[in-house]
């Protein structure tokens, strides 16, 4: 039977420590990143295939669990923030106070200029589901 793990990337390396809105900003893994994917990459073994997005977060992921060569596969990076990409929190609060609040009561609304959440048009999942494997590992974020 196929198994099919769907992993998120280890931990950003976040400028200057401070967690930030990531959608495409592509930042690399930080230590502790780096350390959850070699950790994983032990407890899993050796898989099949691995399939990730093109940005270097989850590429080194994936090299760092132990694949040399992963697939990339376009529609696996991260939902587009708009103009959130890249802020801190803070930021975001301080620029946006009343829908910041209400966008932690709903999640479906969109960060201005962003991907609608949950109703994003194209599946990625789809793209990998028919790749015949016995396991497969796939990098994508949320």
């Amino acid at each position: 039977m196929r198994e099919i793990y769907l992993i998120r990337h280890g931990m950003p390396d976040f400028p200057g420590g401070a967690r930030m809105c990531l959608g495409r900003t592509d930042l690399p893994l930080g230590l502790r990143g780096r350390l959850q994917a070699a950790l994983l990459g032990a407890e899993l073994g050796e898989a099949g295939e691995c399939f990730c997005s093109g940005l270097i977060r989850s590429r080194q992921t994936a090299e760092l669990m132990g694949f040399a060569s992963p697939v990339i596969i376009p529609g696996l990076e991260e939902m587009d923030a708009g103009d959130w990409d890249g802020l801190s929190f803070d930021e975001i609060r301080r620029r946006w106070p009343e829908y910041y609040e209400r966008r932690g009561r709903e999640r479906s609304l969109p960060p201005p200029g962003g991907e609608i959440p949950l109703r994003n048009e194209k599946n990625p999942r789809k793209d990998v589901a028919p790749m015949p494997t016995k396991k497969k590992l796939t990098f994508e974020s949320s």
